[in-house]
């Protein structure tokens, strides 16, 4: 007959073999300037961010494609810089808003966009989308025209399990409003705004 300090140790070795569950582990923040020379910009990420190039076709014309991005913790921080060739784009300040009305009907025409709002970035005019490619996801989307150049803002969340998608974006606010009120562009690049017209972002 087996002692019951026996069966104790032997449930207690037994408990001992099953292969625990590990903890996803959590990465500190630390908040950094992104400061480019180059892109004439600045902006801050919660930790050091990766930096790709590379060459894309858009409306005809053969552009660059910067990205500048950081995953951490399951979020997901985004700007992209595209520089369109010398005398493209229209010297306008709501292009912003004719790249927005393009992408919502042709990029985002599968997402459920929750929400859409003008915001000023100086004299220019920009917008931003909150939308969802499924239910367990959302994004703050924002797009703005400067010079020859569109920039693209975009913090990316999954949903926590009975966590609402506005509850998600409300529990992490101060990290959406620090990441977007960090960009800053140089002051050349703003005044460097005097081109000429030859395309638009058609939506038609």
């Amino acid at each position: 007959m087996v002692s019951v300090e026996a069966q104790k140790t032997r449930r207690k070795t037994v408990r001992a073999n099953i292969p625990q569950k590990q903890q996803p582990k959590v990465e500190v923040e630390n908040w950094q300037e992104f400061d480019s020379k180059a892109l004439k910009l600045k902006l801050s990420f919660p930790k050091k961010p990766e930096l790709n190039e590379r060459e894309m076709s858009e409306f005809e014309h053969d552009l660059t494609s910067t990205t500048i991005q950081v995953e951490i913790n399951g979020v997901f921080y985004l700007l992209e810089v595209r520089e369109y060739p010398k005398n493209t784009l229209p010297k306008r300040d709501d292009l912003g808003e004719s790249y927005a009305a393009w992408m919502k009907k042709y990029i985002l025409s599968r997402s459920k966009i929750l929400d859409e709002k003008l915001i000023d970035f100086g004299r220019t005019k920009g917008v931003e989308f909150v939308y969802q490619d499924s239910p367990q996801e959302v994004n703050l989307h924002r797009v703005f025209v400067v010079g020859q150049k569109l920039y693209q803002l975009m913090v990316h969340f999954n949903i926590k399990k009975l966590d609402t998608y506005s509850q998600t974006i409300e529990k992490n606010r101060e990290k959406i409003d620090k990441f977007f009120d960090s960009f800053h562009l140089h002051e050349e690049e703003i005044i460097d705004n005097t081109t000429v017209a030859k395309i638009f972002f058609n939506t038609n």
